[in-house]
């Protein structure tokens, strides 16, 4: 499965996207791993 990440700060207009989590199940144990996107 993988989420989109934004930042909704009070700095920024709109939501901002900034990276993506993604969670899978390797031997019975959920791993997460985020990954940012780069600014520009």
């Amino acid at each position: 499965m993988e989420i989109y990440v934004y930042a909704d700060w009070v700095e920024t207009n709109t939501p901002v996207l900034v990276g993506t989590l993604r969670s899978e199940v390797v031997r019975k144990k959920s791993i997460l791993a985020l990954r940012m996107m780069k600014n520009g």
